[in-house]
């Protein structure tokens, strides 16, 4: 069996899947999440209270798992894509996470505050062509601009930068890492060299060492490896692997079975995403005008882009207009809409 844990914007779940994707419903398990939103572009969350969120609805779903029989063997997590944050770079670099260290806020996707940067990064970013170079445009959305943003408030060097996955990552196992699936949706990765960009941390005033080190194609923990007090929490997890976490639009695609270049996935969430699966060598060198190219693992790419609010619209159209999808209605991929329960 497979746990897999998704963290979302609105809320953090943890269920048990069967090896062919079949959800075990009765292991399901979610916790919501508030983000701290303000008028002046604001959109953060508490690190401690999302960790503990995060935990938490693994330990339920465990539970919930471990009275059915069911052995979990593999464990994979899909994330909020974009999310950053600093932790002390004392502390991340200490053998064992120090539940005590200090970090900023979780800066979440919405957070817009670092547009007031925007007009300083045009020349830069046009004139060296980080367009093409990342795959990112350059938004309050990326770590690019947020941390163009955030010198001005902070001394960047005195933190190690990570998203919410990479640091979930590091409290469980004691060592931080990040996949290319999520830096390649920071705005700070060179595409074509599959790894961060050396002159755009330059122009930061970082370096390597202050971002998370880049996870090998395949690599994987052994529920052995956790820190102690996970150990000890899940000893149904001593047999597992943990594969390190994913954006959660690359397995948007993925779980709708749209893995091929002649199809698209659309996702409704609390965004809109229209994607498309390739394979690198087919990457195009330039983005299409107003979309991205992430990187889903390190032999596909996606294509795409996507727009905010398109869960809420669908709702409030449900309420409004007492409408609920057709059975008729198809997915791209040629299932049945199905929706989660929540």
């Amino acid at each position: 069996m497979i746990l897999a844990v998704d963290l979302g914007s609105s809320s953090f779940r943890a269920a048990v899947f069967t090896p062919d994707g079949r959800l075990q419903p009765e292991t399901l398990s979610r916790r919501s999440v508030v983000a701290t939103m303000t008028p002046d572009g604001t959109m953060t969350y508490d690190a401690t209270a999302l960790f503990a969120a995060f935990t938490g609805v693994i330990s339920r779903s465990l539970h919930r798992a471990e009275r059915q029989g069911y052995v979990i063997q593999g464990v994979g997590i899909s994330t909020m894509m974009h999310s950053l944050m600093g932790v002390r770079r004392s502390a991340a670099t200490a053998d064992q996470p120090d539940v005590s260290v200090p970090t900023t806020p979780v800066f979440a996707w919405g957070d817009t505050r670092s547009e007031a940067e925007r007009e300083n990064l045009v020349e830069y970013f046009t004139r060296r062509r980080l367009y093409a170079r990342t795959g990112c445009p350059l938004h309050s959305s990326y770590w690019l601009l947020k941390l163009a943003w955030l010198r001005r408030h902070l001394t960047l060097r005195e933190w190690q930068w990570m998203s919410f996955a990479d640091y979930a990552w590091w409290r469980l196992f004691g060592r931080t890492c990040t996949t290319v699936s999520l830096a390649s949706a920071t705005g700070l990765y060179a595409r074509r060299e599959a790894d961060w960009d050396e002159e755009i941390l330059d122009y930061l005033g970082l370096e390597r060492s202050h971002l998370p080190p880049l996870a090998n194609a395949g690599a994987m923990l052994p529920g052995t490896a956790l820190v102690p007090p996970f150990k000890k929490r899940w000893p149904q997890l001593h047999a597992a692997c943990f594969f390190p976490p994913l954006g959660d639009g690359a397995c948007s695609n993925l779980g709708s079975l749209c893995f091929s270049d002649n199809r698209a996935a659309i996702n409704i969430g609390t965004t809109a995403a229209l994607r498309v699966t390739i394979p690198r060598e087919r990457e195009p060198g330039e983005p299409p005008p107003g979309l991205w190219v992430y990187h889903l693992d390190h032999d596909h790419a996606l294509v795409g882009g996507a727009l905010s609010n398109a869960g809420n619209l669908l709702a409030w159209g449900g309420v409004r207009c007492a409408c609920r999808p057709h059975r008729s209605w198809k997915l791209v991929c040629g299932r049945p809409w199905q929706k989660i329960p929540d």
